[in-house]
C-alpha cells in the first residue's frame, strides 16, 4: 500500500495538487510507520519468551558454599 501512496504523492505533485499531495504522503509516512511498530513489537515479543543460554539462578541470594543436596544416594 506504501508504493500506492508514494504513486499518488508524485502524481499529485505532477498535477500540482499539493493537497492530495499532502495526504497520501501522511498515510505513505503511517504505513512506512506501522509497519516499523509492528516489526519491533514482534522482536521484542520474541525476546522476551526466548529461553536464556545460562542456566537458571537467582540473583541476589547468598547461599553457603558446605551445603549438601540430598539425594538417593545420601537417602537412610
Amino acid at each position: 500500500m506504501t508504493k500506492e501512496n508514494l504513486n499518488k504523492f508524485v502524481d499529485s505533485l505532477a498535477k500540482g495538487d499539493n493537497v492530495e499531495a499532502k495526504d497520501a504522503f501522511n498515510n505513505a509516512m503511517a504505513d512506512k510507520v506501522s509497519t516499523a511498530l509492528d516489526a519491533t513489537k514482534q522482536n521484542i515479543a520474541t525476546s522476551l519468551y526466548q529461553q536464556p543460554d545460562t542456566p537458571n539462578t537467582v540473583v541476589g541470594v547468598d547461599t553457603p558454599d558446605n551445603v549438601e543436596v540430598a539425594n538417593d544416594d545420601n537417602a537412610q
